[in-house]
């Protein structure tokens, strides 16, 4: 590829601070992450959920900073869940979650910091039409219609124009293998 002309740049995920210990039990307990200055954070109070993320963030900059790597830069993070449950999806596990409350102040957070903060959502997940909301700088919906191809592509493009986000595609090594031209 020869010589990069600049710096390419990492955008690492953050993992989601699941209320319960067995995420859907919610009998299980919530203090099973561990201490933050020696108090025993509790994932059902959103502040501790908050401070678990920016320990986790702090850490991954510390790993950046230490590594004073010449061809990387750290510019952002995406979270990990795909969907974005809020109280009126009482249907769906907003209580065992409860991102709309703990989103808005990550982004806070890495907007602080000179980070940008993504997101990567399942086609017509819970979430996409109000991601700006939730303090996302860019949203990459995925297509999905290569394992559900009933979507249809337009249909997807349309979703996607309509709520202002851009395209993430998957695929699996398969694909590759299908079509003889296809190398």
């Amino acid at each position: 590829l020869g010589k990069a002309p600049t710096k390419r740049r990492v955008i690492m995920m953050i993992p989601d601070p699941i209320i319960h210990h067995h995420y859907i039990d919610t009998t299980t307990t919530t203090r099973y992450w561990g201490d933050i200055d020696g108090r025993r954070l509790d994932f059902n109070r959103n502040e501790d959920r908050f401070e678990a993320c920016k320990w986790y963030i702090d850490g991954i900059r510390a790993k950046f900073a230490e590594g004073n790597y010449e061809h990387i830069d750290l510019a952002g993070f995406y979270w990990l869940r795909e969907t974005i449950a809020q109280p009126k999806d009482t249907a769906y596990s907003y209580y065992l979650t409860r991102s709309d409350i703990l989103l808005p102040l990550l982004a806070d957070y890495l907007h602080s910091l000179n980070y940008t903060f993504n997101w990567i959502p399942y086609h017509d997940a819970r979430g996409i039409p109000e991601w700006r909301k939730f303090g996302f700088d860019q949203v990459y919906m995925q297509l999905n219609c290569y394992w559900r191809p009933e979507i249809g592509v337009d249909n997807a493009c349309e979703m996607i124009t309509r709520n202002g986000t851009s395209i993430e595609f998957e695929f699996e090594a398969t694909i590759l293998a299908d079509k003889p031209e296809s190398d």
